[in-house]
């Protein structure tokens, strides 16, 4: 499907497991962004690119709100788009096991504040992948496919 390898935006990345799976799914990834806070856990991402023979670009982003709309048209055009992004859950705690809020509906420690910041990130992409299409589908004949799928789910 992806001769060539993916490029994949992957957000609130922790350790880098969805990197792991891609990777022994027998994927090559050509270029991922990795977006997270933790130093600890982007060194650890960094190692086991570096251990297990990525030849692919690591570019890691120490948070979301340093991914601003110019950061993320310079990803875009540097990349050339993303055939994959991920968003893990945006926890404040470093917990294994998240305390349960008082209804017992949702870990207390998700922040929906950063969850927003996903959608804005999100939103930009999208906006930004669509005016590219519009460009090329102006240029070439139609019908034009530009083989990109893009998929939300929220879970």
């Amino acid at each position: 499907m992806f001769p060539d390898g993916i490029t994949m935006l992957s957000v609130f990345s922790g350790i880098g497991g969805a990197e792991v799976a891609i990777h022994r799914l027998g994927i090559h990834m050509k270029g991922v962004v990795s977006v997270e806070t933790s130093e600890t856990k982007r060194e650890m991402l960094r190692r086991w690119w570096h251990s297990s023979g990525q030849t692919g670009e690591l570019e890691q982003i120490e948070g979301i709100q340093k991914l601003t709309s110019n950061r993320i048209d310079r990803l875009i055009d540097k990349f050339g788009g993303f055939d994959f992004i991920i968003c893990q859950s945006p926890c404040n705690s470093s917990s294994r096991s998240p305390k349960m809020d008082p209804e017992g509906d949702a870990p207390s420690d998700f922040d929906f504040s950063l969850f927003c910041e996903f959608v804005r990130v999100l939103q930009r992409y999208q906006f930004v992948d669509c005016q590219q299409q519009k460009k090329w589908l102006w240029k070439t004949e139609w019908p034009a496919v530009t083989g990109r799928k893009f998929v939300v789910d929220i879970s």
